[in-house]
């Protein structure tokens, strides 16, 4: 009887040990996932949307095979975050090195044209000098921008003789401009879907807020979207999302925001009142059920997926973050009632193994 009470004691400290230290590894990957270095929004908002996903199934279902599963997802999710934020990082420097090449250029060929311009030239040099020791590369690019304007006045100013010098700063100037745009597009757009990416997407959403007019939110998940990357691979997960982006954006109006928020979430920022808000959600539900082709040509899979829909209208005086989670808590309450977590089916190839 004794033995027995022992047993069943050790069995009660064995079980509290084993929800304290599965709450500690839960508390570990949130806290990895909020402090990520925000690299790129597209990078950090897809390691962020993943791991909320590991976590929300271990809380659900904590027996051993899923949090062996957690733990090699959670590995490999860091270790391609690793390759990715590096690759990102170093696109970063070299967009920074080819920008201030650039202007050095623009800025070298006005130099030794007169002292007053000679002086002009070195407060130019001294400017883009201090611009190249910033750390955020967006508003760097913004300094050089500045820049670019002044010595386009200052040019403009220039006596007569200096005509060649000016057309070849004109010259490397306006490549500049462009180098600076293409730079700014590639920093607002998702690569993968083309949609705006999450960076640009939160700095959109916080100036609509202000401007204090209604504002409603939608956040879309794809049902089901693990089963595809699960039986078909990532590659086939990347085709339904362009080709599910590519559907939600032709389902919104102009005015409307469509920003890809992380691994298979998007967001649509609406300029419409709560009601108006959920008729809408309403129809894009329908809309955005559709049968999407995967896999190599000649050896497509017809895939047909579902989306999940929360909204929220926004609130007097509510942060940004506060509006996107009462629309994240709407998706996923929505979600479970419904059963969307299952909302995936496979056209009659689906059992042929497709190799990509």
């Amino acid at each position: 009887m004794i033995s027995l009470r022992q047993n069943m004691d050790k069995l009660a400290r064995d079980e509290k040990r084993f929800r304290v230290a599965l709450q500690c590894y839960l508390a570990t990957l949130g806290n990895v996932a909020a402090c990520a270095v925000e690299v790129s929004p597209d990078i950090t908002g897809s390691l962020r949307v993943a791991l909320r996903s590991l976590i929300r199934d271990v809380s659900e279902d904590p027996e051993s095979e899923i949090l062996e599963h957690c733990r090699d997802a959670a590995a490999s999710l860091l270790a391609d975050y690793q390759v990715k934020a590096a690759a990102c990082q170093s696109r970063k420097e070299e967009d920074l090195r080819a920008m201030l090449s650039s202007m050095a250029e623009a800025v070298g060929t006005l130099a030794g044209h007169g002292d007053r311009q000679s002086a002009k030239v070195k407060q130019f040099a001294v400017r883009l000098h201090l611009v190249s020791k910033g750390n955020d590369l967006a508003k760097i690019r913004e300094d050089i921008a500045k820049q670019v304007a002044e010595l386009r006045d200052f040019g403009t100013s220039m006596a007569p003789e200096n005509c060649e010098p000016l057309k070849e700063m004109q010259t490397r100037l306006n490549e500049f401009q462009e180098r600076l745009e293409q730079a700014e597009q590639r920093a607002s757009t998702d690569a993968l879907t083309g949609l705006v990416n999450r960076g640009e997407g939160e700095s959109r959403l916080k100036r609509q807020i202000s401007d204090r007019e209604p504002l409603s939110v939608l956040m879309i998940d794809l049902n089901g979207f693990k089963q595809i990357n699960d039986r078909w691979g990532h590659p086939c997960g990347d085709q339904v999302l362009r080709s599910f982006a590519g559907l939600l954006a032709n389902n919104v109006r102009a005015l409307d925001m469509v920003c890809r928020w992380g691994g298979d979430e998007f967001l649509v920022v609406l300029r419409c009142t709560g009601p108006i808000a959920q008729q809408r959600a309403g129809e894009l539900r329908a809309r955005l059920t559709s049968q999407h082709k995967v896999g190599p040509p000649g050896r497509t899979v017809d895939v047909v997926v579902g989306a999940s829909v929360g909204v929220a209208e926004s609130r007097e005086g509510e942060s940004w973050e506060d509006l996107i989670a009462r629309a994240d808590a709407d998706l996923y309450s929505n979600k479970s009632r419904k059963g969307g977590l299952e909302s995936v089916k496979f056209g009659a190839s689906a059992p042929v193994a497709v190799s990509l």
